[in-house]
């Protein structure tokens, strides 16, 4: 995002996929700047963003307000947790939109953080989406497997 040709291509597959829900990683904006431009990529669209940290991260998740409602949200740096209900259906579903730290480290906190929110709200229907990073990168142990 932040960009006329990334605006367009989000345009773009918003208009040609029509997705239910969208998430976004790296969106490297404040999270009022996405919410902000997310009603100009999709107007039917509700959204909730986390804001990048400096010049990498940030998270935003887009749904179809006419299909689901939010019914829970917590939030952390590294993942937004929306816990939704298919208004259609009226089913419950919890959704992660994750962007996992590189480090091995926070990549560990991460993951121990997004457990912890699982067992604190005894979550069910759980989805756990986004970047991941879970191949191996130079700073870590070479030869082994990815974390």
């Amino acid at each position: 995002m932040g960009s006329k040709v990334k605006e367009e291509a989000m345009r773009s597959l918003i208009r040609t996929e029509t997705p239910d829900i969208l998430l976004v990683q790296e969106t490297k904006l404040e999270d009022i700047v996405f919410l902000q431009a997310s009603k100009k990529l999709w107007f039917k669209s509700e959204a909730r963003a986390i804001s990048a940290r400096g010049a990498s991260g940030g998270i935003g998740t887009l749904w179809n307000a006419s299909k689901f409602a939010v019914t829970f949200e917590a939030r952390n740096t590294h993942w937004l947790l929306l816990k939704m209900q298919n208004l259609d259906t009226k089913e419950i579903f919890c959704l992660f939109n994750v962007h996992s730290p590189v480090n091995v480290g926070e990549k560990k906190d991460c993951w121990d953080s997004i457990r912890h929110q699982a067992n604190l709200i005894n979550l069910k229907n759980i989805i756990i989406a986004g970047d991941l990073n879970l191949t191996p990168h130079s700073s870590e142990k070479r030869g082994g497997s990815a974390v």
